[in-house]
């Protein structure tokens, strides 16, 4: 019975973020690495595509955005939200579960921006023919 009450209900999330969530669990689960927003990460493959096109034609401007894209992702990994244990038993004891439900989803929404970031940094370099330092994008598109 105990094991019922620990359980979130997921009721109050709309249906793209309860899929994003269960993605998310899916990919923790069987160390998969699909997009935790599939639509979105389409978009943004396309994205990286067509600027890393555009970045051989402007070079200099091409690697300016990557320091600006470098420097927004720093930020988004400043400010994950990271729970102060992986007790779960210790985390219901502190939060509410709306609370660990949206900490949940910020990290979720979070990773999948730094992930699509560092992808469209990646391309722009190799495009450049630039050595890469970044980790590599969620979409298994690599060129």
């Amino acid at each position: 019975m105990a094991d019922e009450n620990n359980k979130i209900d997921w009721g109050n999330f709309n249906e793209t973020e309860q899929e994003a969530i269960a993605i998310h669990y899916d990919n923790v689960a069987n160390g998969t690495n699909n997009p935790t927003f599939p639509y979105s990460a389409a978009v943004f493959e396309e994205l990286a595509e067509n600027l890393a096109s555009i970045a051989i034609i402007k070079p200099n401007s091409a690697l300016r955005m990557v320091a600006e894209l470098q420097a927004i992702n720093d930020v988004l990994l400043k400010q994950m939200p990271i729970p102060p244990t992986k007790d779960e038993a210790e985390l219901a004891t502190m939060f509410t579960n709306e609370e660990i439900q949206q900490n949940l989803f910020d990290c979720t929404a979070s990773f999948f921006l730094v992930k699509q970031l560092a992808n469209i940094i990646n391309q722009i370099l190799f495009a450049l023919g630039v050595e890469t330092t970044v980790t590599g994008g969620e979409n298994g598109t690599k060129h």
